[in-house]
């Protein structure tokens, strides 16, 4: 019997694996590992750049055919049907997360997309912009709120603004942006402490915190087409759960 065409064969590298050379440990040997994934598609000039809570899958047309949706670093929300980019749409914000959710029970069953960027959630139906929901600012320390609030009534020094705000901050009080923006600027330079001052005197005190990451979560039920609640993580260690239609906080 005449094995060549069986050695031949065996001599061919498999095509569905991928070798690759790795050193185990500090100096060890060199040896052969196999990947176990597969490349489906790789397209070299898409000059796409995400981070993957960027990247989602998600049946925007209700026919069954789902999509690959990318917001990338470019402000660009791309879409792909297939191997093939069906759209492009520009976004307002560099997005930090998008998340594909049912809103309501209505029938085509059309899922909307959020893209949270910044300290907001843009919300869009069809890939059109529909809603802009803000997030809202982060509560002030009651005792950083009385040292401005003593500065605009004037009873606080402005050589003292920085003092009272500095022993806060000794203390663990996380202080806003204006009070960190002065605390910043060199204590020599009196000038320039006092006119921070007299612009945030005249300012109302408030800080807004920044969307770390989003996910979503169903309702009451567990079909892929359920009605889901954005789950929104700030930057100021909160998290919020919005309603539905993702219109304001439903819970804190």
């Amino acid at each position: 019997m005449d094995s060549s065409g069986e050695t031949q064969s065996q001599q061919q590298p498999s095509k569905q694996r991928i070798e690759t050379a790795a050193m185990v440990g500090s100096g060890g040997p060199a040896v052969r590992v196999s990947s176990v994934w597969l490349d489906a598609w790789q397209d070299p000039v898409a000059n796409v750049r995400a981070y993957s809570p960027c990247i989602r899958m998600a049946d925007l047309t209700g026919d069954g055919e789902w999509r690959l949706l990318v917001a990338d670093a470019s402000k660009k929300l791309k879409v792909w049907k297939g191997t093939a980019l069906q759209s492009e749409h520009n976004l307002l914000e560099p997005a930090v997360a998008i998340a594909p959710f049912y809103s309501d029970l209505s029938t085509p069953r059309l899922p909307a997309l959020a893209v949270a960027a910044g300290p907001f959630v843009f919300i869009y139906r069809n890939l059109r912009p529909y809603y802009k929901f803000t997030i809202p600012p982060v509560d002030i320390n009651p005792q950083e709120a009385d040292v401005w609030a003593d500065v605009k009534s004037d009873k606080l020094d402005f050589s003292k603004v920085a003092e009272e705000l500095l022993a806060l901050r000794d203390t663990g009080v996380s202080l806003c942006s204006q009070s960190r923006i002065l605390l910043s600027i060199d204590e020599n330079d009196v000038a320039a402490r006092n006119a921070c001052i007299a612009e945030y005197k005249t300012q109302p005190l408030i800080q807004q915190t920044c969307i770390t990451c989003m996910e979503t979560v169903k309702k009451n039920m567990e079909e892929p087409d359920a009605v889901s609640c954005l789950v929104i993580g700030t930057e100021s260690c909160q998290v919020l759960i919005l309603d539905p239609s993702g219109t304001s906080v439903a819970h804190k």
